[in-house]
């Protein structure tokens, strides 16, 4: 089987991809490419996992770990995260895009699993920045949890782009669905507050 060199996995081309997904997310939607192979998305994942495995290493080590009581994140075998998470971020790519393909599918969109499988993997790269502003919690909690918040506000934005431009959603659905999205976001805020 012949490898189309545009299918051809690329460090620069996912540093660019992940910053402009991040930065762009209007025009990075718009130019997904929807008919490549998932292997490309597999590959984006599997990195994304361990870079935030390594940050969540580093963050333990630092004793700001989010569950020090749990074996994961002691001294010893601590280091464990790092590989454990690229599979996670495996995973949650999969259920993610399974779960996305049935909520579309009840909308009518009839779209390929693979560019479901790209749009989720374009936006774990959220968890990546995540992981990254864990470290703001040296700092204070409460920029910690701010910082938190927003991120997954712009992620809903994200999300939203990905709808229209990506996955041809209409705008009022797409608006509907992230707005009931920023409502368990906001309820659960106030949930964990009490």
């Amino acid at each position: 089987m012949e490898i189309n060199e545009s299918e051809k996995f690329s460090i620069h081309v996912f540093v660019d991809d992940s910053v402009r997904s991040i930065i762009a997310p209007k025009k990075f939607f718009r130019k997904l490419p929807s008919e490549q192979s998932m292997s490309n998305s597999v590959y984006k994942v599997l990195l994304y996992g361990l870079v935030s495995g390594i940050f969540s290493y580093l963050l333990m080590l630092s004793g700001f770990g989010e569950l020090p009581e749990s074996i994961w994140f002691n001294e010893k075998v601590g280091f464990l995260i790092v590989f454990a998470l690229p599979f996670a971020y495996l995973v949650v790519l999969f259920i993610g895009s399974g779960f996305l393909y049935l909520l579309l599918f009840v909308f009518g969109v009839e779209k390929s699993f693979e560019t479901y499988v790209h749009v989720v993997a374009s936006l774990m790269v959220v968890g990546v920045v995540r992981t990254l502003l864990h470290f703001s919690i040296l700092l204070n909690y409460y920029l910690w949890m701010m910082s938190d918040l927003l991120l997954t506000f712009w992620e809903l934005y994200m999300f939203y782009n990905a709808l229209i431009y990506t996955l041809n959603v209409k705008e009022k659905r797409a608006r509907a669905l992230v707005v009931v999205l920023s409502v368990l976001v906001v309820s659960n805020l106030f949930m964990d507050t009490m």
